[in-house]
């Protein structure tokens, strides 16, 4: 079973979101096992939650695909709400602050009408759901 704080059906694919209320500077890095944060001067660590996550990518391609589903692309993204979060991040991480997301799914064309059809996502999930 896989808990998410959002999803998100998209032409591009699902999204699938966790997110996160660190304050300070968040250091990310794809593979690295903790995220580094700096705040007022002080140092620590958190985990990164993207490994966690691909268990679930991985539920909803296969969901997908039992279902028959031709646009089963799924993606994680690690979301950063606090307002005085500062997030240190390439540009193909999949982390960014909430106020940046809308340009970072542009970016990965998740806003762009494919004609990939959201419709058969949603009865995969809305099938899946009442197993």
């Amino acid at each position: 079973e896989f808990s998410y704080d959002a999803l998100l059906l998209t032409y591009a694919g699902t999204f699938v979101f966790s997110a996160q209320p660190q304050i300070g500077d968040i250091y990310t890095e794809i593979t690295a096992k903790e995220w580094k944060v700096q705040y007022n001067g002080e140092n620590s660590t958190i985990a990164n939650p993207l490994p966690a996550m691909k268990d679930g990518e991985k539920m909803l391609r296969e969901m997908y695909r039992d279902a028959g589903c031709k646009y089963g692309n799924t993606y994680s993204m690690v979301v950063f709400t606090n307002r005085n979060a500062n997030v240190v991040a390439s540009r193909n991480m999949p982390a960014c602050h909430v106020v940046d997301l809308g340009k970072k799914l542009a970016e990965m064309k998740a806003t762009t009408d494919n004609g990939a059809a959201i419709k058969e996502m949603r009865a995969a999930i809305e099938k899946h759901i009442k197993k």
